[in-house]
């Protein structure tokens, strides 16, 4: 088996550390990075290097354990969704392929299903996230909010938690990098409409899965919400959002990282493993480029 290189191929990519996202190595290899996440894993190493003298009560490194898994979720709850996806629209539209009408039986069945997990775990994630990097944030870390929402709704307040890190750079995060947590959670103020994540843990819905084709061209699926409350948005392809929900997810965390401070370029750790076909593991993360 060959040795996998933890490098780009195009080292002025390698430059935008600590970008979150995948990128192509030197082997053609599509790697999945998220460097934040070990800043969280070793906050006493990482107060360390910040040149801090603030011990940390025993066993906080580990409440960044429940950020690490649940990124870790989505990950592969993604590539799964990419790869049913994917394996259904390698047939075309047709009742004679027996062999892609098992593929889009498959797909009709498991694509709400790993949807449903994708907005859950996107709306968690933040939350999650706040808790684990607070220490290497703020001073007075203890008293911070947390929940992702009480840092977005009042961003200045959290100056009063003696920052520890450039505020100015986690101030901007937030501001300019939290506008899809709002699409998750919040109601329009443009349409009046729920969120989607909050349509579907608070409201009778369901979810219509449609495989489309035109022409030539290749299939494609569509995920819309049906409802019959009058704040959800319906006959809206939610697909899309997805992607966009995770490229605001990778915005957030290249920001904390920014803003903590540390490091200065992509080591192995920074790599996130999956098993699978590197298609489908980064089919729905944004790429590093220049």
């Amino acid at each position: 088996m060959a040795r996998l290189e933890y490098d780009f191929a195009d080292p002025n990519e390698a430059k935008l550390f600590p970008a979150h996202g995948w990128a192509i190595n030197s082997q053609d290899a599509k790697l999945l990075w998220c460097p934040l996440n070990r800043l969280l894993t070793f906050p006493d190493e990482i107060l360390r290097e910040k040149g801090s003298s603030q011990t940390l009560p025993p066993g906080t490194a580990l409440d960044a354990l429940p950020f690490s898994e649940t990124l870790r979720k989505l990950a592969t709850t993604l590539r799964e969704l990419h790869q049913t996806v994917r394996i259904s629209c390698d047939h075309p539209c047709t009742l004679e392929d027996l062999e892609g009408l098992t593929a889009d039986h498959r797909a009709f069945e498991m694509v709400p299903l790993y949807v449903d997990l994708t907005f859950s775990y996107l709306r968690r994630i933040p939350d999650l996230l706040v808790v684990a990097c607070r220490p290497l944030l703020f001073a007075h870390w203890q008293s911070t909010p947390r929940t992702f929402k009480e840092w977005v709704a009042d961003v200045d307040r959290l100056a009063s938690y003696n920052p520890s890190c450039s505020f100015s750079i986690l101030r901007e995060t937030l501001i300019n990098h939290s506008a899809w947590f709002h699409e998750l959670r919040d109601i329009s103020p443009v349409t009046g409409k729920k969120g989607i994540r909050d349509a579907l843990e608070h409201r009778g819905v369901r979810l219509l899965v449609g495989k489309q084709r035109s022409g030539d061209n290749r299939p494609r699926y569509t995920v819309m919400l049906d409802s019959r409350a009058g704040d959800v948005e319906i006959h809206k392809d939610i697909l899309p959002h997805i992607s966009d929900s995770v490229a605001g997810l990778c915005r957030l965390m290249t920001g904390i990282h920014a803003a903590i401070g540390v490091a200065s370029q992509y080591e192995w750790a920074d790599y996130l493993s999956l098993v699978g076909t590197d298609d489908d593991i980064v089919g729905y993360w944004p790429q590093i480029h220049v």
